[in-house]
This record gives structure tokens, sequence and C-alpha cells, in this order.
């Protein structure tokens, strides 16, 4: 019998590969061995964590980015030199994703003001 994994290089390769087909191959384990270790709570928490760090240093990398995403957009969208339909394309994102971060906020505010029993 081989040695046992631990639970931070199967949880390593899974994030890595991104899928349990994958991960099965590169680890040379089987699949069962994979089943049981996800259906283990301790193992489930240890990989939901880790998911959610690599989603937050996600997010943060592209929080970091939008101010400079926008001033680019709105560049394009001004640039009279530029070609019509990509300043109408920027414009359209601008407008598009404006809304949207819009609606989000506003639903993040009615959710918090749920969450502290008050009213919308």
């Amino acid at each position: 019998m081989g040695k046992r994994l631990e639970d931070e290089q199967i949880i390593a390769c899974l994030l890595e590969s991104g899928s349990k087909t994958e991960t099965v191959k590169k680890l040379h384990i089987d699949p069962k061995t994979l089943f049981r270790r996800m259906n283990d709570n301790l193992f489930k928490e240890k990989y939901r964590k880790a998911k959610e760090s690599v989603l937050e240093s996600v997010r943060l990398k592209l929080s970091s980015q939008m101010a400079a995403a926008t001033d680019t957009l709105f560049n394009i969208m001004q640039n009279e030199e530029t070609a019509p339909q990509t300043r109408v394309n920027a414009a359209t994102s601008i407008i598009t994703y404006g809304l949207k971060f819009a609606e989000m906020a506003d639903f993040a505010e009615r959710l918090e003001a749920l969450e502290k029993g008050g009213r919308l």
C-alpha cells in the first residue's frame, strides 16, 4: 500500500487541475480514494476554506484593477481617433457593467438591512 497523501496535497491538486479526474491522474490514486476523502467532513471543510481563499485572492486582484480598467474604457470611448464601433463597445461595456454594479450595490444594501432586521 502506498503512502497516504496529505489533505493539503490533494486539495492543492484539485485547485490546480480543476477536476477530480485530473487530480486522480496527477496523484496516481484510485478514484475511490478521492471519493472517500471528499466525503470526509474534515476534508470537505479544508477544501471549502481553500477554495474561499483562492476566490478571495482573485477578488482582491480584480478589485485592485477595476479603476484602471474603467479608465481604459473611458479613454477608448472618448478618443475620437478610435474606430466608432470600438468606442460604442467601450460605451456599452461602461453602461452594462455600471448598471450591474449599481444593482449589486442595491442588492447588498437591501440584504444588509434585512440581516439587521430593518426595513427596506
